[in-house]
């Protein structure tokens, strides 16, 4: 994975003695990054890109930080909502994207609008994280 596809605070994987563990990233450099181990048992270590992968995304990660599913659209189409906000997601898992939109209560009642919108291709954690913070959504994906 590219140091260049990541931003502070991604979480990825990362290999090191042959074995991969959960991280965060601090730091990102020309061709490595610097991570800390998500339980804190480690200090932070740099590590080569090609040391680095991405975390698959997985219904139980959305659902773990309270996103909540209301229903299938289409067999692979699934829309996901945030309790007590005004955030929803439409996830198409076998299209690989993600809509994301963060609505303004007084757009949403007045003009059936959203305040911000964010399309992309998305498979992994990072991509998602990337996404939510693209609209303003300040929620941290726990693993």
């Amino acid at each position: 994975m590219k140091a260049s596809e990541l931003m502070q605070g991604n979480i990825v994987l990362y290999e090191y003695e042959g074995q991969k563990t959960l991280a965060r990233v601090v730091e990102i450099y020309r061709n490595s990054v610097l991570v800390e181990d998500i339980s804190g048992e480690y200090e932070p270590i740099e590590i080569d890109e090609d040391k680095i992968f991405p975390v698959e995304l997985i219904a139980e990660i959305l659902e773990k930080k309270g996103w909540r599913k209301e229903f299938d659209r289409k067999p692979y189409m699934t829309f996901y909502h945030l309790e007590d906000e005004k955030y929803w997601l439409m996830w198409c898992i076998s299209e690989h994207t993600l809509d994301v939109q963060r609505q303004n209560k007084t757009l949403l009642d007045k003009y059936n609008l959203c305040a911000e919108r964010v399309v992309i291709a998305c498979d992994y954690v990072h991509q998602l994280q990337q996404a939510l913070r693209l609209c303003g959504i300040d929620k941290e994906i726990m693993l």
